[in-house]
């Protein structure tokens, strides 16, 4: 084999084995950007981790005392026509109104009939002061209102940022999708590199041509 066919061998050996490592560092690549990625929806994540602790912490009071609410007035819909009181909540406020009115022991001992008053005594109310005592108890504070309201901005809050998550996650590159793009890479990669080469020799071929016959 000629000296100049060898050059000409190892051009493109150089060539190919350039292409392929263009390709492979292409391929590696998307780990960092994978990484980058995944580091951003681990702050995110972890964002979402104090924000819940802290609207549960806002929350928490007023939670428990709408359970309470919710179990009294699931307890005595089982027993009587409250109809009038579509929700816990106008169940609830009829009470306030009653204790505000400073009426309920009056009520209580001269308006409710006896089946009302068995009922509260069931459910572990013996008289009128301890029904009132876990109304005062279980109603809510301004505060816990407020703070109840803030949670629920918190939570929005939270639901963008999952939604922000679920993108990011959508932009991760499988290890599939990674082999994918390192192939596709180098197919590219050879489509562009060997027929510029072709024209390139094409060319310098075609001025060594011209040459020769000038100099003939």
């Amino acid at each position: 084999m000629k000296l100049q066919t060898k050059k000409r061998l190892a051009k493109e050996i150089i060539i190919f084995f350039s292409s392929i490592i263009l390709a492979l560092l292409f391929f590696l690549s998307t780990y960092p950007y994978n990484w980058i990625y995944q580091k951003k929806i681990s702050n995110l994540t972890e964002t979402i981790s104090i924000k819940e602790r802290t609207a549960d912490s806002l929350s928490s009071s007023y939670k428990a005392k709408l359970k309470k609410q919710n179990w009294f007035y699931n307890e005595i819909s089982k027993d009587f026509d409250i109809s009038e009181y579509k929700t816990s909540d106008e169940n609830w406020s009829r009470l306030q109104e009653i204790i505000n009115r400073d009426s309920l022991e009056y009520q209580y001992k001269n308006t409710w009939g006896k089946d009302l008053v068995s009922f509260l005594s069931k459910l572990g109310f013996k008289n009128a002061i301890q029904f009132k005592e876990f109304i005062l108890l279980n109603s809510f504070t301004k505060t816990e209102k407020t703070d109840y309201n803030k949670a629920i901005a918190i939570n929005d809050e939270i639901k963008e940022i999952n939604s922000e998550i679920n993108n990011k996650e959508n932009n991760l590159l499988s290890f599939d999708e990674q082999k994918e793009n390192g192939i596709k890479s180098l197919i590219i990669i050879l489509t562009i590199v060997y027929p510029l080469r072709f024209l390139y020799l094409l060319i310098t071929w075609a001025l060594k041509t011209m040459k020769q016959k000038e100099n003939q």
